[in-house]
């Protein structure tokens, strides 16, 4: 085994460059692809987790009977919120 390895190592040192691309492309060229999608995956995965907006409190949906009640709700305690950004998704209160 050790005999073919060091046959295998001298034969390669005399490719060319381009036999050098070759011979890696055509033992390892699936993996390589493999890899820089997985790589690219990893990093928009890390990207999009870091631009990630956290907001103190999200409300999808809220009727408009009780918009009244919820803004003197939010009123009151808006100066307990740690930054003082509301956001409500589907309702008319923003308080920035």
């Amino acid at each position: 085994m050790d005999r073919d390895r060091k046959a295998a190592k001298e034969m390669i040192k005399n490719f060319t460059f381009k036999q050098k691309v070759e011979h890696f492309w055509y033992y390892y060229g699936k993996y390589t692809i493999i890899g820089i999608f997985a790589l690219a995956f990893v990093i928009y995965t890390l990207v999009d987790c870091m631009m990630q907006v956290n907001y103190d409190l999200n409300i999808s949906t809220l009727q408009n009977s009780l918009m009244d009640v919820f803004n003197d709700i939010m009123v009151s305690l808006g100066k307990y919120v740690s930054n003082g950004a509301i956001n409500i998704i589907g309702g008319s209160i923003q308080y920035i």
